[in-house]
């Protein structure tokens, strides 16, 4: 399996991850932190960690998205690995943004709300998950066993 190349050059990066339009405050405060944490194994693993945990304390909340950010989570572990480097940055950082915003603590919809808390979480993950669902429908066949 061949290998895809770190993260681009600062100056190479898409001007939408590096200089977000006014306006998108929340947007590009994830996006910058989503791209810090991919520029360290450990920090990668860590949120993956937390996102996991998180999920399993709000696993019927989560219903709706249980596999996609699931698979979000494996694939993020596999390229922190190196053994799943197939992924384009942009994709990257909106995987790794919309775990960031699943395991802060600030949202727009506080998650104590009962009933309501995790709607704003599910609708981030739903729509990074179908931005970047070509990437995770790749990272699937790749995690499938060869046919015997």
């Amino acid at each position: 399996m061949p290998s895809s190349p770190g993260p681009p050059s600062r100056s190479s990066r898409p001007s939408s991850l590096s200089r977000p339009e006014s306006g998108d405050g929340l947007v590009a405060t994830l996006s910058e932190a989503a791209q810090i944490v991919l520029r360290r194994r450990f920090r990668v693993l860590l949120l993956v960690r937390d996102a996991y945990d998180r999920l399993a304390g709000n696993a019927s909340a989560m219903d709706a998205v249980w596999d996609d950010l699931q698979t979000v989570m494996r694939l993020l572990v596999a390229w922190a690995q190196d053994s799943y480097r197939r992924v384009p940055w942009t994709p990257l950082v909106l995987m790794a943004a919309a775990l960031l915003y699943f395991v802060l603590p600030f949202d727009v919809v506080p998650d104590v709300l009962a009933g309501i808390g995790f709607v704003d979480d599910v609708a981030v993950i739903t729509s990074v998950v179908e931005s970047v669902r070509n990437e995770l429908d790749r990272f699937r066949e790749w995690e499938e066993p060869p046919a015997p």
